[in-house]
């Protein structure tokens, strides 16, 4: 079991592209209901930090290593070496996970799975990887490749509650899809794929036809204010260094629900203060920026609690 003090090293990888007519899409995985963590939800693909993805061979293997590229958008909120790390782990999870390889041959081609052959090649390498039989350091020496982490940019820095069984620390990235990929389940922690909009989405959830976590709906809320992947990437190009996100979480008899740092009673949650009567505000809509989220009868209910009384 995971020491719940020390939260695990991951990084997750927000997979855009532009539909037209409907606009931006966002990829979201379902895990499996055999899962022990989040069985049925709809998650982001990532995953914890492995050994290999600080693997001292990567660095030569990785394209745009160097501080003005890769701190562009974490900004110092992380070292060179730890900047790179996230985002390998995120090149091997959503290759695991989704089947997205960020790369490119040496020579600078795509590497382009809408051929059957290379397709099924690549899904060798997935399982491989799945099994942990081969590393991302030796497929890139097997298929000449150099992974594209600049492609990633850093969107969101989230740590889970004190107190949970299962805590991360982790590092989310927002990346366009490569051109001529296709992203899929692996039919065994996760059993689906879809592309959808990040408002239709957050409807889904609420009306319980689709279980999504505090983070995945702070992050869809985020991305509901735009149309393109463009218009969302222009938005992070002038931000401030991003700052951990940290909630809070509330367990009482028959009410559990997570607190966001932005809600106005934040800091009375964070030092144990309880209201006698709890007050969550309304039920929030896609278009509204939620403040916490309630468990009940297993759906995640995001509220709006406003300063203002």
């Amino acid at each position: 079991m995971m020491n719940a003090k020390n939260p695990k090293r991951s990084a997750a990888v927000i997979l855009l592209k532009d539909e037209k007519p409907r606009g931006l899409e966002v990829f979201l995985l379902k895990r499996s209901e055999q899962q022990k963590f989040m069985a049925g939800a709809y998650v982001f693909p990532g995953g914890i930090m492995d050994k290999q993805d600080n693997d001292q061979n990567l660095p030569v293997r990785c394209r745009g290593i160097s501080p003005a590229k890769t701190h562009e958008a974490p900004g110092k909120a992380l070292s060179e070496e730890d900047d790179l790390a996230f985002r390998v782990t995120g090149v091997r999870e959503l290759f695991e996970e989704a089947g997205v390889l960020f790369a490119v041959r040496g020579t600078g081609a795509p590497v382009a799975m809408d051929d059957a052959p290379v397709q099924q090649r690549f899904d060798n390498y997935r399982e491989l990887l799945l099994k942990g039989e081969i590393t991302l350091a030796h497929l890139a020496e097997k298929e000449d490749l150099i992974y594209t982490i600049d492609e990633f940019v850093h969107f969101a820095h989230w740590i889970t509650p004190e107190g949970q069984p299962l805590r991360f620390y982790t590092h989310f990235f927002i990346a366009a899809i490569p051109e001529f990929q296709k992203a899929r389940a692996d039919g065994k922690e996760t059993t689906e794929g879809r592309w959808i909009s990040p408002h239709d989405a957050l409807e889904e959830n609420l009306r319980g036809a689709m279980t999504l976590m505090p983070p995945t709906i702070a992050t869809l809320e985020n991305l509901a204010r735009f149309t393109t992947i463009g218009d969302v990437l222009l938005s992070l190009k002038y931000r401030e260094t991003t700052r951990a996100v940290q909630p809070v979480s509330v367990d009482l008899p028959g009410q559990a629900f997570v607190v966001f740092p932005w809600d106005p009673d934040f800091e009375g949650y964070k030092k144990g203060i309880v209201p006698e009567n709890i007050d969550h505000g309304r039920l929030s809509m896609p278009s509204d920026t939620s403040t916490r989220i309630l468990f009940k009868n297993g759906l995640s209910l995001p509220y709006c609690k406003s300063s203002i009384s």
